[in-house]
């Protein structure tokens, strides 16, 4: 009965999901869930896209599918280097791309 996350949805980790159960027919939910460290009941909402996967299931989602499927290499390397920014966000080393550098030509 929970109503959808658009944002889950479209989500490169929810992607790579289903990706890996589309090349890897073998793999199922009760295959995965062990290997991410979470319940498959937690695994099948993910899947649905009713909530984001946290970053440490998209971490170790990202090294499963990179070692179980070479087909899913890139978008394993680019779904790390999301959940890398999305940490050092986090902890504050990334204040906002919207913001001019302090030395700007202007400046000059």
């Amino acid at each position: 009965m929970s109503i959808r996350n658009g944002v889950a949805r479209r989500s490169l980790s929810r992607r790579v999901l289903l990706r890996l159960y589309e090349l890897r027919p073998d793999l199922t939910p009760g295959r995965v869930a062990p290997r991410l460290g979470i319940d498959a009941a937690l695994l099948a909402a993910y899947e649905r896209g009713d909530m984001l996967m946290p970053l440490d299931v998209q971490e170790r989602l990202a090294a499963f599918a990179h070692g179980q499927e070479p087909r899913l290499v890139r978008a394993a390397t680019r779904l790390r280097q999301q959940v890398e920014g999305a940490r050092r966000y986090e902890a504050g080393q990334v204040v906002s791309h919207l913001t001019a550098p302090a030395n700007s030509w202007k400046t000059l």
